[in-house]
């Protein structure tokens, strides 16, 4: 979107630009299994595998949302495989699609209640 990004809707701002939001069907599929005891492996089809010792797992590269994820629970011992039907670097969503996936893997995982959404 243009007005999404600040500098792009000042730049723009003559042209009085538009962002228009749609639904797409495409899916992202997390599989969580139990892994070795301290480490984290991480499979993202289509980018690449990784294990990572906890709590030290990268913040950077293609491994840093999954990670910031994983060390926002603090969980380990787990395997985790991603795919995704969202083209990689495409601009639809896919990190935010990723992002909510894998919490809700994760918090039905710990067996947590998903916490209802607030008014404000």
């Amino acid at each position: 979107g243009s007005t999404d990004h600040r500098l792009t809707g000042l730049l723009c701002q003559y042209w009085q630009p538009a962002t228009a939001n749609i639904a797409i069907n495409l899916r992202v599929h997390i599989c969580l299994k139990p892994y070795e005891t301290g480490k984290i492996f991480v499979d993202i089809i289509g980018i690449g595998q990784q294990e990572f010792k906890a709590p030290h797992l990268p913040l950077k590269g293609p491994f840093a949302l999954v990670s910031a994820i994983i060390c926002y629970f603090g969980v380990h011992g787990l395997s985790i495989e991603i795919e995704t039907e969202f083209p990689f670097e495409s601009g639809l969503g896919g990190s935010g699609a990723v992002s909510i996936a894998l919490i809700g893997a994760i918090y039905t995982a710990l067996n947590h209640k998903i916490p209802r959404p607030k008014l404000f």
